[in-house]
């Protein structure tokens, strides 16, 4: 496995005390902050579930606030230091410490002076230095204060109980003389001198920091979401005394780049959770800059709302018109990276209903108003980062487009048209890539020179009307066709399918397009590159849309390899090329024999247990039932990978995702 180092940057800025609903089918409410540790425990389990050795995580918490802090800084060390007081009385340890060192009457002083926070901070920084700790204890009086019928004695002479106005003005004397004393001086002191250092960012294994959070939260397997919720609000108690401060997102940015740059790891992944809304300046900056760039850093972003959502399960590539240049939303926006849409998490997310743009790649930003939102697309999008693209290949129907482009480039090479044969040459490439799809088909797998062949030999080497061809021809090797525009080709790419496209040019729009791809092969083709007064008869030609992305179309040439970028070529859009026209080549389950559809079953037996063997732990993500809309952790349907037994409804159903479809392969075979 490659080495690793994934950031997590959580907000803990003022904002962050809002509320919003916990989950769909819940109608608690709970404070944005409860999504900090909710997001650290997703992405932390997960990559902890990969058993990589090699890999590193780092949280970075800004918007921290109190005199003792800084305001950036790793919170899991806070927690994890914070967290004694679950196990015991808070001023314990430093207790049995001052009675290691025989100064027996602090604990008196120890309990009137310091907070639970103060006692177990102090503590972790003394016990391992003799000298600071016998300084500190030094410090501390025999005997804080002496009581006397009536009132106290104390330095400054004897103040009598006096009623409940006199009792606080006593306690207030009281309080003043603790604060101004050498020994708290000396232990506020000790704090702010070493809480930078428990706070600085410092990477460790991710296997080590799932154990500091199993430590905390101390969540058995069985424990219900109430259960589990409320260990979390526990746990993020004792840290909100040192939260909800400003908001430094561009010193976070340049304390998580000094991380990233001194670490030799090759995946480095940023998640950020936020509302997006920077005190110190533009974070935007810190994230174009040339240092931070050269890094390479995957930038995954999440903005927290408390508004309505239409729809929060919605991938853009593009932001917001509505969304002004100081919205958070826009600034999260711009600072994620983009991903082509073929790419494993982006197509993992269409299989759990999110919706994706047609341009070809989505940005990896994410609205959320639930904790369920972001719950499903951190584990998802951050955890399969960098995968190879067909590390999870959807089942049997869903073959990745790149592996269309590699299976031609390495079974087929564009070929060389005889004639006006480009027709043939077009339907043949798709017509076999869309039979591929089939397991076990019956008949077999035609080659793209067969198909080519017996096209020809039915419409002759002069040229053919490709609809006519496709109208004729489509049902004898049970597939189907229909024509459709740009966006609808921009769709059939996302769910992996090649088209069929044809277009016309005159003769000396045709001498440009040479004249184009000859100069610059990989360039991209616009319509100002053929403009021009023309006359005569246009000449029409066939290819293969093989690919999209936000700037361009991807079309595989029938010319051979030496055309343009190895026998591919790309344009700006569909109006650059005349009358262009596009037909995506499908089959629907009504078209496929029994045998296949067998084979089809046990193909998703074979790829279930790939994936339950590879990836164990998608066993905690949800599915939604298609009978009753609710949503329920895998684990908790019944059944077998060809047959799912809803625990909401108890209606059985196909199952699809790949994540049910695992869990339940790993259910029938324990």
């Amino acid at each position: 496995m490659e080495e690793a180092i994934v950031g997590i940057m959580v907000d803990v800025s003022g904002s962050m005390r809002d509320t919003y609903r916990m989950h769909d089918s819940s109608d608690a409410k709970v404070e944005r902050s409860h999504a900090i540790i909710t997001t650290i425990i997703n992405i932390v389990k997960r990559e902890a579930s990969r058993h990589n050795r090699r890999e590193f995580v780092f949280t970075c918490a800004f918007g921290l606030e109190a005199e003792e802090v800084p305001p950036v800084g790793d919170i899991l060390p806070l927690l994890e230091c914070l967290s004694q007081r679950r196990r015991e009385n808070a001023y314990q340890p430093l207790i049995r410490l001052a009675r290691r060192h025989d100064v027996a009457h602090a604990e008196r002083w120890i309990r009137d002076s310091l907070t639970e926070n103060e006692a177990l901070i102090l503590e972790q920084f003394l016990r391992d230095n003799r000298a600071l700790t016998l300084q500190m204890l030094n410090l501390i009086p025999g005997s804080s204060k002496t009581f006397v019928v009536g009132g106290v004695v104390d330095g400054a002479g004897y103040v009598p109980f006096v009623g409940g106005f006199f009792n606080r003005v006593l306690k207030q004397k009281e309080q003043s003389l603790v604060k101004n004393s050498d020994a708290y001086r000396r232990a506020k002191e000790i704090i702010k001198e070493k809480m930078p250092n428990l706070l600085t960012l410092k990477p460790i294994p991710v296997q080590k920091a799932s154990e500091i959070l199993d430590d905390l939260l101390a969540i058995g397997p069985d424990a219900s979401a109430k259960t589990a919720h409320d260990q979390i609000r526990k746990t993020l108690d004792p840290i909100k005394p040192y939260i909800f401060g400003g908001t430094p997102m561009c010193k976070a940015l340049q304390d998580v780049q000094n991380v990233f740059d001194s670490c030799s790891q090759h995946r480095k992944v940023l998640f950020i959770l936020s509302d997006g809304q920077s005190t110190d300046g533009d974070p935007r900056d810190i994230v174009k800059s040339y240092g931070f760039r050269s890094l390479s850093v995957t930038i995954v972003t999440c903005y927290l709302t408390v508004d309505y959502l239409y729809n929060p399960k919605q991938l853009l590539y593009e932001p917001d018109d509505s969304w002004a240049d100081d919205d958070g939303r826009r600034a999260l926006f711009d600072m994620s990276s983009s991903m082509k849409n073929s790419h494993t998490p982006i197509s993992y997310l269409v299989d759990h209903g999110w919706e994706l743009p047609l341009s070809g790649e989505s940005r990896l930003f994410v609205q959320a108003n639930s904790l369920e939102v972001v719950d499903e697309f951190c584990r998802i999008v951050v955890s399969h980062i960098n995968q190879p693209c067909d590390a999870l290949l959807d089942i049997i129907e869903k073959v990745p487009l790149a592996d269309y482009i590699d299976h031609i480039k390495n079974q087929f090479e564009p070929a060389e048209q005889e004639r006006g044969t480009c027709y043939a040459n077009a339907i043949a490439a798709a017509f076999h890539l869309a039979m591929h799809r089939i397991v076990g088909r019956f008949g077999g797998y035609p080659s793209f020179e067969s198909i080519r062949l017996v096209i020809i030999a039915q419409y002759g080497i002069y040229g053919a009307n490709t609809e006519r061809v496709l109208n004729e021809v489509c049902n004898e090797y049970r597939l189907r066709f229909c024509k459709t525009d740009e966006r609808g080709a921009r769709k059939a790419i996302n769910e992996r399918r090649a088209l069929v496209a044809r277009f016309s040019l005159y003769k000396e729009q045709w001498d440009k397009f040479h004249a184009f791809y000859q100069t610059t092969r990989q360039g991209i083709l616009h319509k100002s590159d053929l403009q021009g007064s023309y006359t005569g008869r246009k000449v029409r030609h066939a290819v293969v849309l093989t690919g999209c992305d936000p700037d361009s179309l991807t079309f595989m040439n029938s010319w051979g390899t030496h055309f343009a970028d190895g026998g591919f070529f790309r344009v700006e859009d569909e109006n650059v090329l005349d009358e262009m026209e596009f037909f995506d080549i499908y089959w629907k389950e009504d078209d496929l024999t029994l045998s296949e559809r067998e084979a089809y079953k046990r193909e998703a037996v074979r790829r279930s247990k790939e994936l339950a063997d590879k990836f164990p732990s998608l066993e905690d993500l949800h599915c939604m039932c298609p009978k009753c809309g609710k949503r329920s952790p895998v684990s908790s349907f019944r059944g077998d990978v060809l047959n799912a037994l809803c625990p909401k409804c108890y209606s059985t159903f196909k199952p699809t995702s790949n994540d049910l479809l695992s869990a339940l392969y790993s259910k029938k075979h324990q």
